[in-house]
């Protein structure tokens, strides 16, 4: 029993370490991802000054990541219930559910998402406005206070209880950004910025992005954390069947990705 028990943590202590390096992995991507991103919205907007439509990158964007998450669904990675063998067992009559009414029955499902992927969707658009007219450094900064609006967000909307020591960190996170900004503006009066800059255009669209951002940011939590979805069962075998439903982050990310490829084929 002892050596048993010896096995099963030095099984659980392997899976332990090879999430933390999954999670280290994904997390270093993501920095690289959001400096480079800033580098080349910067770049193309401000030194090159290409004047492309931001909706229609914002476009591309979603319509890669629908696609690339209905391929990890089709190959059914995540844990989900939607598609599972009892899923498909039931419509073995007519070979199993398609990727066609999977997608269909993940768009028809998909409750709220709708109200981030907007808020998204108009963040995403404002980061060119906002890189055209800011320096990286600056926007780079300006972004961290997302951290602010994140955390009232999640106090007014949750009921999240944050300790001084926190409140003070953002506080001093807000004083730093508002320092970059004042500098900024300082530049600007004398005449020390290049390539037309309009730091009062680049600081309205950096405000509304972080105004959005922790918005969406609680309602994506609320979503995500909400895996399990239920209906209200009015005796029908349809309602019956749709209950307790898995949602993997895949499935969400296709709700998501739809509805911005929606919004950005609109705009």
């Amino acid at each position: 029993l002892n050596h048993a028990n010896q096995s099963m943590k030095l099984v659980a202590k392997t899976k332990m370490e090879v999430s933390s390096k999954q999670k280290l992995f994904v997390l270093s991507m993501l920095v690289i991802q959001n400096a480079t991103q800033t580098l080349f919205m910067r770049y193309s907007r401000g030194v090159k000054g290409e004047h492309y439509f931001p909706a229609s990158v914002v476009l591309m964007t979603e319509c890669t990541k629908l696609l690339v998450c209905s391929l990890i669904v089709y190959c059914g990675w995540g844990e989900s219930t939607v598609f599972s063998s009892a899923t498909k067992d039931k419509d073995a009559s007519r070979g199993g559910r398609s990727m066609v009414h999977r997608f269909w029955f993940l768009i028809t499902n998909s409750g709220y998402t709708w109200l981030p992927t907007t808020c998204y969707f108009i963040q995403n658009s404002l980061q060119y406005v906002a890189s055209e007219n800011l320096s990286s450094p600056v926007y780079a900064v300006l972004q961290q206070i997302k951290i602010l609006s994140a955390a009232i967000a999640s106090v007014v909307m949750l009921g999240t209880k944050l300790s001084w020591s926190k409140w003070r960190a953002l506080l001093l996170l807000c004083a730093g950004g508002l320092l970059m900004e004042y500098h900024t503006f300082e530049m600007n009066d004398v005449g020390h910025l290049r390539n037309t800059n309009d730091p009062v255009k680049g600081t309205a669209a950096i405000l509304t992005i972080v105004g959005l951002s922790g918005f969406a940011g609680v309602m994506t939590q609320i979503l995500l954390k909400n895996t399990s979805r239920s209906k209200q069962a009015t005796g029908s075998a349809s309602n019956l069947q749709h209950q307790h439903l898995q949602l993997s982050i895949w499935d969400r990310n296709i709700q998501f990705a739809f509805w911005s490829v929606c919004f950005g084929v609109v705009s």
